[in-house]
């Protein structure tokens, strides 16, 4: 990817990334505090720490357009 504009991808954690998938189920860890945490750092395009870390972070991209993509790998290659 590259952008002619300024661009902030949205870094969540992975755990904080399936508590969020319908339907929401709040059980410990988590808690509404996180449910808010959680959503008003995606609406400020801001990393929150996670009360459930997984030590996997994901990086979405909104807003991709054909003019972004300047080059695509192959990944055949790495899963063999």
């Amino acid at each position: 990817m590259e952008y002619s504009h300024e661009f902030n991808p949205i870094f969540l954690d992975y755990n904080d990334f399936q508590f969020l998938m319908p339907p929401i189920l709040l059980s410990p860890p988590f808690t509404e505090h996180d449910k808010g945490r959680i959503c008003n750092a995606i609406k400020r395009g801001v990393f929150s720490r996670s009360s459930f870390s997984s030590g996997v972070i994901q990086a979405h991209l909104p807003h991709i357009s054909s003019k972004d993509i300047v080059n695509k790998y192959d990944f055949k290659e790495i899963f063999k």
